[in-house]
């Protein structure tokens, strides 16, 4: 919850639209298996 802190901190009404809310979203975590880089200094600063 970004501006709440945690659900238990909301109470009433606001509570249940919150629960509602939460059912639509979705986190998605990605675990590189490989990273590349490029050398903007090869460019020449023509980019």
């Amino acid at each position: 919850m970004r501006y709440s802190g945690d659900i238990s901190s909301v109470e009433g009404d606001a509570a249940e639209a919150l629960k509602g809310q939460a059912r639509k979203r979705v986190a998605v975590c990605f675990e590189p298996r490989r990273i590349a880089s490029w050398d903007h200094r090869k460019l020449g600063g023509t980019y």
